[in-house]
């Protein structure tokens, strides 16, 4: 038989941190603001996995420098001045990227 505990509330502040990986969808909007911004930005926390990959893809068919560091992105910007529109970008089954 499993023995019962009581739950009893924390009576203290909790200071800690913790680190957690960069959403998907920010980093593809941010992706996307870097790229159409003026000079040059940096995102950090850049997401892990496809999405992301496929965003950074894109930014680059559309012009943009693109610098990989460590768990950031460095952008030049485009300052609104895409490329061509006759761009194709392969956004495989990354849904902010297509649209």
């Amino acid at each position: 038989m499993t023995q019962r505990r009581p739950i009893a509330p924390v009576l203290a502040p909790i200071d800690t941190r913790a680190a957690v990986p960069g959403s998907k969808s920010i980093t593809n909007r941010a992706l996307i603001c870097a790229l159409l911004a003026q000079g040059t930005s940096t995102v950090h926390g850049v997401a892990p996995g496809d999405d992301s990959v496929a965003m950074l893809t894109a930014v680059e068919a559309l012009g943009g420098a693109v610098q990989r560091l460590d768990n950031a992105v460095r952008i030049d910007g485009l300052d609104g001045a895409l490329g061509s529109v006759h761009t194709v970008v392969a956004a495989g089954l990354a849904g902010t990227t297509s649209r």
